[in-house]
């Protein structure tokens, strides 16, 4: 009976650790807090950052910026975190937005609702809306501004996806109170795709030459 119960527990959990074993990690995100994310309150006071100073919130595309390269004496926070969808960070907003009343919040997600979580364009925007929502009735005083999602080489055959999801946002703008910029022209070629002289290798993020062109679209605003 002893090895019976042992087999039938054995069967239960071995399925369970193999599917968290292979669960993205963007799923988790919305489940247990994140390490990157608990580690922000830390390097805030190591960093020193003032309390009212401009907040990127989003996933590795703003995790990945030199901010301090790219907005010099503007102590931007960066509160991205790799891997992030719009539900992983909803279920780490406390830890994200604590401790900062910020001037103006660059918001950039949704591309791995779509390419990872397998969300539809309609789920990822509402999902949106409720982070859009949140941020706006936590920080009144803030300038929002919420990037589209951009087109990638690697991710070019969901690029349909993505500009359905940025023509909503975009219509949504002035109603939801934020401003909405479109960083996707900035990146696509003559050919009306993707230029890969500004991604690195993966295909997915933006190397220094890309991010100098996001650069240029958002330098009047981060302030």
């Amino acid at each position: 009976m002893r090895l019976t119960r042992t087999r039938m527990l054995i069967l239960m959990l071995v399925p369970a650790a193999i599917g968290s074993f292979f669960l993205p990690r963007h799923f988790a995100d919305g489940i247990l807090p994140n390490a990157e994310v608990r580690g922000f309150a830390e390097r805030d006071r190591r960093e020193a950052a003032p309390a009212d100073a401009p907040l990127f919130v989003g996933g590795s595309s703003l995790r990945r910026w030199d901010t301090a390269q790219a907005f010099p004496g503007r102590h931007v926070v960066d509160h991205a975190f790799n891997g992030a969808t719009t539900h992983g960070i909803l279920a780490n907003y406390s830890a994200i937005t604590a401790g900062r009343h910020p001037g103006v919040i660059v918001l950039h997600v949704g591309e791995n609702d779509i390419a990872e979580a397998g969300k539809t364009p309609v789920q990822t925007l509402a999902t949106l809306e409720k982070l859009i929502r949140r941020l706006r009735r936590d920080h009144r005083a803030a300038s929002l501004i919420v990037l589209s999602l951009k087109p990638s080489p690697a991710r070019w055959n969901l690029w349909p996806q993505f500009v359905q999801v940025n023509a909503m946002l975009e219509s949504r703008a002035r109603d939801q109170g934020y401003r909405f910029i479109n960083v996707s022209g900035v990146l696509l070629g003559p050919d009306g795709k993707p230029d890969p002289s500004l991604y690195v290798r993966d295909g997915i993020h933006l190397n220094s030459a890309g991010y100098h062109r996001w650069q240029l679209l958002l330098e009047p605003f981060v302030k």
